[in-house]
C-alpha cells in the first residue's frame, strides 16, 4: 500500500505539474507576453504544450532522479517505523495479555502512523505550494526567454549569410 502510494505520488506530481506549465502557458499566450514562441498547441479540444518546455521544467524545477530518490526514502522510513513499531509491540507484555480485538486494533493504528503523519504534513503544504508556483513560473519565463534569444540569433545569422 505505501509503494503504492509512494509511485503514485511521482505519477500525480508530473500530471500536476503539466497541468501547471499548461496554465501558465495559456495565460502568457492570452496576454501575448511571448509571440514568437508555440507555448499551446491543441488537437481536437485537448490542449497541450511543448515536450521541450515541459522537459525543461522538470529538469529544472523536479527532476525524476529527486523524486524517485524521495519516495525510495519515504519508503524505507516508513518500512523502519512499521518494523520498529511491530517489534516494540511484539515485546510488550500487555500486547500479549490483549483479546484478539485490541491487539488487532493496536496492529491497525501503529500501520495507519505514517499516513497519520502525511496528512498532517500535508495541510502544512500551503507555503510551499506557493513557492513551487512561482520557480515554476520562472522557469516557463526563462524558456520563452532563451528560445527567443535562439529566435534572434538564428535570424541574426539568416541575414549575415544572405
Amino acid at each position: 500500500m505505501y509503494t503504492f502510494d509512494s509511485i503514485n505520488f511521482i505519477h500525480s506530481v508530473y500530471d500536476d505539474l503539466f497541468v501547471q506549465v499548461r496554465d501558465v502557458c495559456e495565460k502568457l499566450k492570452a496576454d501575448n507576453k511571448y509571440p514568437g514562441i508555440p507555448l499551446i498547441h491543441s488537437v481536437d479540444e485537448f490542449h497541450g504544450i511543448p515536450r521541450k518546455l515541459f522537459s525543461y521544467v522538470i529538469r529544472t524545477t523536479r527532476p525524476l532522479r529527486k523524486e524517485i530518490f524521495v519516495s525510495v526514502l519515504k519508503i524505507a522510513l516508513i518500512a523502519s517505523v512499521l518494523s520498529v513499531s511491530v517489534m516494540v509491540l511484539s515485546d510488550f507484555q500487555d500486547f500479549r495479555r490483549m483479546s484478539d480485538l485490541m491487539q488487532a486494533a493496536v496492529t491497525l493504528f501503529v500501520c495507519l502512523v505514517p499516513k497519520i503523519i502525511n496528512s498532517v504534513y500535508q495541510g502544512n503544504k500551503t507555503k510551499w505550494k506557493i513557492d513551487k508556483s512561482i520557480e515554476l513560473k520562472n522557469a516557463v519565463h526563462h524558456y520563452c526567454r532563451k528560445e527567443m534569444r535562439k529566435k534572434t540569433e538564428n535570424g541574426f545569422m539568416m541575414t549575415v549569410e544572405n
